[in-house]
């Protein structure tokens, strides 16, 4: 077992007992299966707990990728997303736990294009049903467009991939010294 990289880190009000803590998710390698984790600390962020792994990112022949995460501040509830790599194209998934991270809904995949699919980012909007996913997607032929799929049931249903550009644009220029724009 092996916590690797791509780091995230959100606060958690629930955590704790209610007086609150940070959540750090992480790639995490476990008998061979490449999925995710989640690490959770004290109300100040010295004493860490984990890793704990999130069960429904570890699935067989594939490998999980660049998950981010998002706490609803009004209830706690952890939405993380992800890329999935799987032998076909590559997917964007979501889970959710109600619970601090202790369990986690099953997986749901929410995108996926002809080309790829990376690097996508949940958010709740505190205080409703609501939370949104957005995402990069690059076709067959290299063009990009950025996605999303919205859910009304904090993360339970998700509505179709939507292209938020009407028309796909060309990879955008590196900055310098940054030659890996995510």
């Amino acid at each position: 077992n092996n916590v690797f990289g791509d780091p995230e880190i959100e606060w958690s009000p629930t955590l704790n007992g209610g007086a609150g803590g940070f959540v750090y998710a992480s790639i995490f390698v476990n008998a061979g299966v490449q999925g995710m984790c989640i690490h959770t600390s004290d109300p100040t962020g010295g004493t860490w707990t984990g890793p704990i792994p999130v069960t429904s990112t570890f699935i067989a022949g594939a490998a999980a990728d660049k998950e981010f995460i998002d706490v609803n501040q009004m209830t706690g509830r952890i939405l993380m997303s992800w890329t999935n790599f799987p032998a076909g194209p590559a997917e964007i998934r979501t889970t959710f736990s109600t619970d601090n991270g202790a369990t986690w809904s099953p997986s749901v995949v929410i995108g996926m294009d002809t080309g790829f699919v990376q690097s996508s980012m949940p958010s709740f909007r505190d205080g409703t049903n609501d939370a949104y996913v957005v995402w990069r997607t690059i076709d067959a032929g290299g063009l990009r467009n950025v996605s999303c799929s919205r859910s009304t049931d904090n993360g339970v249903t998700w509505s179709p991939q939507a292209d938020l550009d009407s028309t796909d644009f060309a990879p955008e220029d590196f900055n310098p010294g940054n030659d890996r724009i995510n």
